[in-house]
């Protein structure tokens, strides 16, 4: 199911299912036990948005050592889960299998949440319905989720918690699982991910196979965005005169990337080019584990706004992100070296939480990420590539 079609099911069957259950009396919230035995979180969608939730885990560990820490996402984030290491359980909603399936994984998933009766219960999603009405049904002792007045879900939260969009996603999650409205004094950084020792042979076998056998640094192109928003993607001519202008410097090896899925659009950018055969395309070539141990051999990332930049900072690379629709306020790079293109229009942001987070763009085309030049994408990679390399710990951290 495509995710439009999510949105549209979410928005309005989403609303009348919130209204009906909402006539039925929903149990009270229970007292944390001591300890407590069992916490799960909930969040389907963005392999960024999955990452940056690390903290928010990381901080529920802190402070019930002695619980079961479960993450319940969809399928598909399951190679990422496994990467993050950062839960003792994940469950897994089959999403791609056709409504049948859907259903028998759906009904699974909460005949398991009746069984596990959790002690505490995180919805992590952004104001979605369908999270909602999985707390509703969930039977944990405490449940915990977003609210805003805008968006209505019903009331299956007992604790509604502010979302608040001039806090960066990180610090989101962290006050939600924390369940307080004091925001953490310092910006919160990712926790450290290191690639794996197999990944990186094979992704050496991957970069010799087309010619690269080390010395030039690699600078790593993502020049596409996930299905939620393509807006979000800065036009393949762009990318194309910056590999060129990055080229005619001697900069480095350019290495494009992208999902299985999104091969066919970077073969459209690679036929832009004057000299195809001069970049290194593993886009549908490298799993996750690959794809981190490629970022952590670059010396550069060059990406839109989507899961792979928030990856990338995971890791430490040194980052370039183009924003548009969505701002970087809410989800730009938690990198000690970052530089983050955005325009900060009028208009700006039209990605937002409160509209199911669909562009609402009122002009043509996107000014918003259009307008951004080739001369800016430039200058920020060199003066990145031209900086003394921070040590790992610190590389890991966030902008001050």
């Amino acid at each position: 199911m495509r995710i439009a079609s999510m949105k549209a099911i979410d928005q309005h069957l989403g609303r009348l299912l919130c209204a009906a259950f909402s006539l039925w009396p929903l149990s009270r919230p229970k007292p944390l036990p001591s300890p407590v035995q069992s916490v799960a979180v909930m969040k389907f969608w963005g392999m960024g948005s999955i990452v940056l939730l690390g903290p928010a885990l990381a901080r529920l560990r802190e402070q019930h050592p002695h619980a079961r820490l479960i993450l319940i996402t969809q399928q598909a984030n399951r190679e990422l889960v496994e990467l993050l290491q950062c839960v003792d359980e994940a469950w897994y909603l089959e999403l791609g299998s056709g409504p049948v399936g859907f259903l028998r994984s759906l009904s699974q998933l909460v005949w398991r949440l009746r069984q596990a009766r959790c002690d505490l219960l995180i919805d992590a999603e952004f104001l979605t319905r369908f999270s909602a009405l999985l707390t509703a049904v969930s039977g944990a002792g405490l449940r915990v989720g977003f609210a805003v007045p805008e968006v209505f879900r019903g009331r299956f939260h007992h604790v509604r918690h502010p979302f608040n969009p001039h806090f960066h996603m990180v610090e989101n999650f962290v006050t939600l699982a924390e369940q307080t409205l004091q925001p953490p004094a310092n910006p919160v950084p990712l926790p450290p991910l290191l690639p794996q020792p197999t990944a990186r042979e094979i992704l050496h076998t991957k970069l010799a196979a087309q010619g690269w056998q080390g010395g030039p640094p690699l600078i790593v192109v993502n020049p596409n965005a996930g299905e939620l928003a393509l807006e979000r993607r800065w036009p393949l001519a762009r990318f194309a005169e910056l590999i060129e202008a990055l080229n005619a410097r001697h900069l480095g090896v350019i290495v494009l990337i992208g999902a299985p899925s999104e091969r066919g659009y970077v073969a459209q950018l690679k036929s832009l080019l004057p000299d195809p055969d001069g970049t290194i395309d593993l886009a549908g070539h490298t799993s996750l584990a690959e794809l981190t141990a490629l970022f952590a051999e670059a010396s550069l990332l060059i990406s839109n706004d989507t899961g792979p930049l928030h990856l990338a900072c995971a890791v430490g690379t040194p980052t370039v992100a183009i924003f548009g629709p969505e701002t970087p306020v809410l989800f730009g790079p938690r990198n000690a070296r970052s530089r983050t293109l955005y325009q900060n229009l009028a208009c700006s942001p039209c990605l937002t939480v409160y509209n199911g987070r669909s562009v609402k763009c009122p002009y043509p085309r996107t000014h918003c990420v259009e307008d951004i030049t080739v001369e800016q994408a430039v200058s920020a990679a060199e003066e990145l590539l031209a900086a003394k390399p921070l040590p790992a710990h610190q590389a890991q951290g966030v902008m001050p």
